[in-house]
C-alpha cells in the first residue's frame, strides 16, 4: 500500500513557480468554460466581454474606478487585521455604519459650506465605523470572543440599523412611498470627474492604502503588529502590547471601511437608500485582501481586477442575457485557483511504496 504525506518545501524554482501561475489562470478560464458551455453562451465571446469591456471606452474604464474605490477600502479594512492574523468578516457592516455616518452630517448640517461639512462627514463615518469594528475588538480583548463570529453578525446590525433609519426617521417627507431619505445638498457631495460618476474618493483610497503600507512596513507599531501575526505568544513574551494593539486595529480597519461607505452615499447617489450602499464590497474586500496576501499596495491591484469583472460581468448580462453572478463564479474559481497553488507552492506531496 502506498503511503501519502506532505512535506514542506524550502524553495521553488522559477520555472515551477511560474507553471504554478499558469495553472492557476488556466484553472479560473477552464472553470468559466465550462459552465458558459453548460447554459449555450460562446464561452470565447463572453471571456472577453468580461476581460475587455473596462478598456471599450473613457466610460467604462471610469465605471472600473468607481467599482474599484470602495473595495480599495473593505480590501483594506480585511487586510490590515490579517498581518496581525485576525479576521475582520464585518467590512460590509462597516461600510454601511460609515454611510450612515456621513448621511447623518449630511441630512443635519445642511447649512454648512462644503469646505465644513465634507470634513464633518468624514469624522462621522470614521468615527461609526471604528465604533462597529471596536466592539468585536473589545469583546477579542476582554473576553477573547472569536472575531470572526463579532464581526459577522454586527453584519446584520448595521445593515438593520440603516433600514430602521430609511423606512423611519429619515425617510423622505417628499416621498413617503419609497424608502430612501432626502437628496444631499450640494455642499454635502463629493467631487466627481466632469462628466462622470468617478468621485474624489478613488485619490483618497490610493492616499490611505500607501499610508497602511508605511504604517504596517516601515514604522515600529507596523512591526509589533506583523510580530504577533508570526507569533502572538512570542511577541507577549518581547513585550508587545499584543491585547492594545488588538483593539487598535480593528478601530482602525472599521475607520478605513467607514470611508469606503461615505464615498458611496456622497459621491454616488446623494441619498441614502435601501440597496445601494454596497455590492457585496465587504464580501470581495476578504478575497481581495487573501488575493493579495494582506498587502496594501497589492490590494489596490486586486481591486482594480475585481472591478473589472464586474463591470464586465454587468456588459455579458446586457449583451448576452447572461447573470451578473458570473464574476462570483469567476472570484471563486480564482479563490480556490490561488489556494491550490500557494498549497502547491510551499509543500509537495510525497508517495512512498512498501
Amino acid at each position: 500500500m502506498p503511503s501519502i504525506r506532505t512535506e514542506v518545501r524550502e524553495n521553488l524554482e522559477l520555472y515551477k513557480l511560474l507553471l504554478l501561475i499558469l495553472s492557476c489562470v488556466g484553472g479560473v478560464l477552464g472553470v468559466l468554460t465550462i459552465v458558459f458551455l453548460s447554459i449555450n453562451v460562446d464561452p470565447f465571446a463572453a471571456l472577453r466581454i468580461i476581460f475587455t469591456n473596462s478598456f471599450r471606452s473613457s466610460f467604462h474604464f471610469h465605471e472600473t474606478l468607481v467599482k474599484t474605490t470602495p473595495m480599495i477600502f473593505t480590501g483594506l479594512a480585511v487586510g490590515i487585521a490579517l498581518k496581525m492574523k485576525l479576521w475582520n468578516i464585518g467590512a460590509e457592516g462597516q461600510l454601511h455604519m460609515g454611510a450612515l455616518g456621513a448621511v447623518w452630517a449630511a441630512l443635519t448640517l445642511t447649512r454648512l459650506p462644503a469646505v465644513l461639512l465634507i470634513p464633518i462627514m468624514m469624522l462621522c463615518a470614521v468615527v461609526c465605523g471604528a465604533a462597529l469594528s471596536g466592539v468585536a475588538g473589545v469583546l477579542k480583548r476582554w473576553l477573547n470572543v472569536n472575531e470572526i463570529l463579532t464581526t459577522l453578525l454586527l453584519n446584520y446590525v448595521a445593515i438593520s440599523l440603516m433600514n430602521y433609519f430609511i423606512f423611519g426617521p429619515w425617510r423622505d417627507p417628499e416621498n413617503p412611498g419609497f424608502p430612501m431619505t432626502a437628496t444631499f445638498v450640494r455642499a454635502a457631495r463629493l467631487p466627481t470627474l466632469p462628466g462622470t460618476r468617478l468621485h474624489v474618493f478613488i485619490l483618497l483610497a490610493l492616499a490611505v492604502a500607501v499610508l497602511m503600507w508605511v504604517l504596517i512596513e516601515k514604522t515600529g507599531w507596523g512591526y509589533e503588529i506583523r510580530a504577533a501575526g508570526e507569533s502572538q505568544s512570542a511577541a507577549k513574551y518581547a513585550g508587545i502590547p499584543v491585547e492594545r494593539n488588538t483593539v487598535v486595529i480593528f478601530l482602525l480597519c472599521g475607520a478605513i471601511a467607514g470611508l469606503g461607505g461615505m464615498g458611496e452615499v456622497a459621491g454616488l447617489h446623494h441619498r441614502l437608500q435601501e440597496g445601494i450602499v454596497s455590492a457585496n464590497y465587504g464580501g470581495l474586500g476578504i478575497i481581495i485582501a487573501w488575493l493579495s496576501a494582506a498587502n496594501p499596495l497589492y490590494i489596490i491591484f486586486t481591486a482594480f481586477c475585481a472591478g473589472i469583472l464586474l463591470v464586465g460581468a454587468e456588459a455579458l448580462r446586457v449583451s448576452m442575457n447572461v447573470s451578473s453572478d458570473m464574476v462570483q463564479i469567476a472570484i471563486g474559481a480564482l479563490l480556490a485557483s490561488v489556494l491550490v497553488a500557494k498549497f502547491f507552492k510551499d509543500y509537495r506531496i510525497v508517495i512512498r511504496w512498501g
